[in-house]
């Protein structure tokens, strides 16, 4: 057995590794051998313990836990979203083989208060290639909106539509299909109950089927489209029934004295890269009752 201890600065801060290999010379001549572990950064810790070769190829258990993920991406080198500055754990079976495929099973996540299970493949191409099967009790995103909401004495509506321009240079980065079910979800500005929904991406193009979701009291089916292949645009097509109007224009308009029960459908397009060009260009059609 061979024991190794490192320290690394990919970032300029000092990065722990501790790790030991079970029959060094067996691992050496390209046989599989016992591994473990363990990398300490500021604001974090990761583990690992299974089996790996030379090449590269491992399988085990991987276990990560950070006060602030944030933090210790930063420390590893990795470029990461500002919302990861809050306590994350994980925890999965992983295997990786030599051809750039991992497979997590066995997957367990957890966000600040938000929990996921279920399991995940990945496929690291030119652009990498991601399949996921996800599960979650009451999960509340509205951080990642600023945690504004929607709501309100309609102070968006007198400073007019927003002009920032969107970047959604990021549905580029990899094709995905996420299939994510969950007993609520609070996105900032609107609260889903128990939904089931589907997420594909493919070539810089989102697609998200409601299968269906929980929305305003009532149900919403169909899908909301983001395509960034030639410029930016968004559309859908959605059918709903059973929604109570106080809710969906309180949510999404601040406005809450009309009442009633609603269903009907709506079809939608809207092109450009800021919110009030969508806006401008929005055309469409629907019926309500």
């Amino acid at each position: 057995t061979v024991n190794a201890r490192a320290t690394l600065r990919p970032a300029g801060e000092a990065v722990e590794v501790d790790a030991e290999i079970g029959t060094f010379a067996a691992f050496l001549a390209g046989e599989v051998s016992s591994i473990g572990a363990t990398v300490t950064a500021p604001g974090g810790k990761g583990r690992f313990d299974g089996h790996a070769d030379i090449n590269g190829e491992a399988s085990g258990r991987l276990t990560f836990g950070a006060d602030d993920a944030l933090q210790t991406g930063v420390a590893l080198g990795l470029a990461l979203p500002d919302a990861l500055a809050q306590k994350t754990v994980f925890g999965a079976d992983v295997t990786y083989t030599a051809d750039g495929r991992l497979s997590m099973r066995d997957l367990a996540v957890e966000l600040g208060g938000n929990k996921l299970t279920g399991a995940a493949d990945a496929e690291f191409n030119k652009r990498p290639e991601i399949t996921a099967q996800l599960r979650g009790g009451a999960l509340d995103f509205s951080a990642l909106a600023g945690g504004t909401g929607s709501s309100g004495s309609g102070g968006a509506a007198a400073a007019g539509w927003p002009k920032d321009a969107i970047d959604a240079s990021a549905l580029g980065l990899a094709d995905a299909v996420v299939d994510l079910s969950f007993d609520s979800l609070n996105t900032g500005g609107v609260i889903l109950g128990a939904s089931t929904l589907n997420l594909t991406v493919e070539r810089s193009r989102a697609v998200v089927n409601f299968l269906p979701a929980s929305m305003f009291g009532g149900q919403v089916r169909g899908q909301v489209v983001a395509n960034n292949r030639n410029g930016l645009s968004v559309g859908g097509k959605l059918s709903f029934n059973g929604i109570r109007l106080e809710r969906a224009l309180g949510e999404t308009a601040g406005y809450s004295r009309l009442n009633g029960e609603a269903l009907g459908e709506l079809e939608f397009l809207g092109a450009g890269n800021s919110v009030g060009a969508i806006m401008r260009s929005l055309s469409g059609k629907g019926w309500l009752e």
